[in-house]
């Protein structure tokens, strides 16, 4: 008997989602769709013009931390870049 597929729950869903979004964008920089939106997106394209293959799986962040960075970039777009 094959085992039946557990439901995802809500959170699990939305975590795959958010982590699809981010293969998604890093695979758009790599085919040359849109250029890197963050500084992450930009150290990806850079090992690729410098002849590397990296695994875009290790350029992806937890949902916390994309949220985070999300929402960083909403606050530089607002108000401008901020100093470290």
């Amino acid at each position: 008997m094959i085992p039946r597929r557990q439901r995802l729950t809500r959170r699990q869903r939305r975590d795959r989602l958010v982590w699809a979004g981010q293969v998604a964008g890093l695979e758009a920089v790599a085919g040359g769709d849109r250029g890197p939106l963050n500084l992450r997106e930009d150290l990806y394209l850079q090992f690729l013009r410098m002849g590397l293959n990296p695994d875009p799986r290790d350029f992806v962040l937890s949902r916390p931390l994309a949220l985070a960075e999300q929402a960083e970039a909403r606050a530089e777009a607002r108000d401008g870049p901020t100093e470290a």
